[in-house]
């Protein structure tokens, strides 16, 4: 597989681990897939299982979906969470390049067909050893909803990179993901920034045999007016268990990321795929733009 951007990567899962070749791809998919079997059996419920690292510090990420315990009481969640950090640390055979792991517990529903609700419950955090994060500096708070973004500041390079999770199909390890994302100079989380020049939307798919031919075009329309017209090539590399990866960075305008986040209806075509983002996504993406100080008036790319 070609080398990856070292900036921000594709996926939340994934997020700066994807910078090798792709055996390693496999073997984190591998490794999540080991860890999620385990947690299933475990417990017989609805769970996923995701890897997050930025600037070098990596996370596994174990979300609980309408837990029967989310009735229950918190200590009854926090004991579960414990048990379950236990069997990431027994069953992820690289545990030792991980520096967290996070559990969530989260209430999801689906209303009048169209709109879902994600509503969390709790997030524990525990060190690679499953030893509780006592202190709040080095236990972040990992969002369970959905509409909030992820804005993560580094230091070195004084700048924040915003970034939200769009599953277009399937789930992050067997499916279509779009992931948004910009940088803004400065601490963001401290005070808005100036809007960047452009946002680079990453797509990853994961399928046993592609989705997408090499050169294909991609459209998106806002509102039923076309606002990205491209031509685009996907790379593409065999990983774990005989799955096709498929990868593509399109960088757009940010005056065109604005015009789809405040839109009402997206549709998003790539070659003979056509997906309609989700009210929640559409919302998750213009709430990324809470981190930055003014939007520029709204012109066609």
């Amino acid at each position: 597989m070609a080398s990856v951007r070292t900036s921000l990567i594709l996926l939340w899962i994934f997020a700066s681990l994807l910078q090798g070749c792709g055996t390693k791809v496999g073997k984190i998919i591998s490794g999540l897939a080991t860890v999620h079997a385990a947690i299933v059996d475990k417990f017989g419920e609805e769970v996923q299982v995701q890897q997050s690292g930025f600037q070098g510090s990596a996370s596994i990420i174990v979300t609980f979906i309408n837990s029967s315990l989310n009735d229950k009481t918190e200590q009854l969640r926090a004991a579960r969470a414990l048990e379950t950090a236990q069997i990431v640390k027994n069953h992820y055979a690289s545990i030792v390049e991980i520096n967290r792991i996070v559990i969530n517990f989260v209430r999801y529903e689906s209303r009048f067909l169209v709109f879902h609700y994600t509503q969390g419950l709790g997030s524990y955090g525990f060190d690679r050893d499953a030893k509780p994060l006592s202190s709040t500096a080095n236990n972040p708070v990992f969002e369970a909803s959905h509409l909030n973004p992820s804005a993560r500041y580094s230091t070195a390079q004084d700048k924040t990179e915003i970034s939200q999770l769009v599953q277009l199909e399937g789930v992050p390890t067997s499916g279509v993901t779009m992931f948004p994302h910009f940088s803004v100079r400065g601490d963001a989380n401290k005070a808005p920034s100036q809007p960047p020049e452009q946002v680079t939307f990453d797509f990853a798919s994961y399928s046993p045999a592609g989705n997408f031919s090499n050169e294909t075009k991609l459209t998106i329309h806002v509102d039923k007016e076309l606002a990205v017209e491209r031509k685009v090539s996907f790379s593409r590399s065999r990983v774990a268990d005989g799955q096709v990866a498929e990868f593509l960075f399109l960088p757009m305008k940010y005056e065109t990321f604005l015009r789809i986040g405040n839109a009402t209806n997206v549709i998003i075509a790539i070659g003979s795929h056509k997906y309609t983002l989700k009210r929640e996504d559409l919302v998750a993406m213009r709430n990324m733009n809470a981190y930055v100080r003014r939007q520029p008036t709204l012109r066609p790319q």
